[in-house]
């Protein structure tokens, strides 16, 4: 390796001569390119097993070369130095700050260590590229978290929101609290943090819920049923403790089938209605959690509250007709849970939209922080109190 080192030492030395000779830019630039190609070739050759003195000697040749290369080159090099976590500490601290996002977006995706100063600057004076690459990063800490939050644009935040080892100082969590109450996605992430502070929680929360009230009471316009007691209804039954019909045991392995299942094709109304035909009701109550990403045992204390309303109102919130609560009540009257008339229940189902319905539920849901029908993508192992989404059901997107 030393020899192969030596050999494009003296091409640098060739390059450098040639550059203080003739002063022909765009020339040397050429040459230099293609060393730093032929230089990261055999770096990555070798960098699994690379000697400490031997990874200092790659990186002040990095150094050396790296300024007045080719784009192309750059990002070539970043790709590479991404893949190794004992990458050289110098050419990786330069080309995380690079101006071209193409060069500096592999390493702050990568699990890189990098100085928290660094990050800093990149979060205070690069583009959006940047600032979204530097969001999704692991363990970023309060001096890199808030100017991306003030700086970045709503699909950035979204991301940085999304981050949960993110670490937000008081002012950073301002900064979202504010953004969030015009964005209801963002305003879904930010109160489902386990580590949101509650006065901006209530406040976040509080809105959402006004704002809700006033779409639903809009759509029904019902003095009898207003969105406020609608809310309450949902709210107590989702929020019920108490015992339910299925056991964890139970249910964790009917979650299991269905998700299984959906990994071949998705839950359809038809699979939920022929798995209450057939007294599967653990297999309907987890198909319903996987379709509306709100964990099973919520779903049945939906499915068993004292109201017909909460089930009717998820439901409605997933798509499906209203004939598909007819077999639960088969379950509530094995339980001897008590119910309105069915007719009461069908006026609200049928007068409202189903986005609506959506609305409240994710509302509700967001009172016991549950990101319930999710609009953004969720981290790979699902978020606090989420019921995981399988295979293609998990790149559901909802308006």
């Amino acid at each position: 390796m030393l020899q192969e080192i030596y050999q494009l030492v003296q091409q640098i030395e060739q390059a450098k001569k040639a550059d203080a000779k003739r002063g022909e830019d765009v020339a040397i630039q050429v040459d230099k390119s293609e060393v730093v190609e032929r230089l990261r070739a055999l770096y990555e050759a070798k960098a699994r097993r690379l000697p400490d003195d031997r990874a200092a000697m790659f990186d002040h040749l990095f150094l050396n070369l790296s300024d007045g290369i080719d784009s192309a080159t750059k990002r070539d090099l970043a790709m590479t130095l991404a893949m190794y976590p004992r990458a050289p500490e110098g050419i990786v601290d330069k080309l995380v700050q690079d101006e071209d996002p193409g060069v500096a977006e592999p390493l702050l995706n990568s699990a890189l260590r990098i100085k928290e100063r660094l990050l800093e600057t990149v979060a205070q004076q690069r583009g959006q590229k940047h600032l979204k690459a530097l969001a999704g990063r692991g363990e970023i800490g309060e001096r890199v978290t808030t100017p991306i939050a003030r700086r970045g644009d709503d699909e950035t935040v979204l991301a940085l929101s999304v981050n949960r080892s993110a670490r937000f100082s008081e002012e950073g969590f301002d900064i979202l609290s504010e953004r969030a109450r015009a964005n209801a996605i963002l305003r879904s992430v930010v109160c489902s943090r386990p580590d949101m502070p509650p006065a901006q929680f209530d406040m976040l929360l509080g809105l959402d819920g006004a704002l809700v009230c006033e779409e639903f009471d809009a759509e029904y316009g019902d003095a009898a049923l207003p969105g406020e007691m609608l809310v309450a209804i949902v709210s107590a039954a989702m929020g019920d403790g108490g015992p339910t019909r299925f056991s964890r045991a139970m249910m964790a392995a009917s979650f299991d089938y269905v998700a299984m299942r959906a990994l071949q094709r998705s839950v359809k109304q038809a699979d939920l209605e022929r798995w209450l035909r057939r007294r599967q009701y653990e297999d309907a109550i987890a198909g319903l959690a996987i379709l509306s990403a709100i964990p099973p045992e919520y779903v049945q204390r939906l499915i068993v509250a004292d109201s017909l309303y909460p089930a009717a109102m998820l439901v409605k919130a997933i798509g499906f007709e209203w004939g598909t609560l007819k077999p639960f009540w088969q379950i509530r009257s094995e339980a001897g849970v008590g119910q309105e008339a069915p007719n009461e229940v069908y006026e609200v189902f049928d007068a409202i939209d189903t986005l609506t319905a959506r609305r409240l539920m994710r509302h509700v849901a967001l009172r016991e922080k549950i990101i319930a029908f999710p609009e953004v993508g969720l981290p790979e192992d699902g978020w606090p109190g989420t019921a995981p989404v399988p295979g293609d059901q998990a790149d559901r997107r909802v308006a």
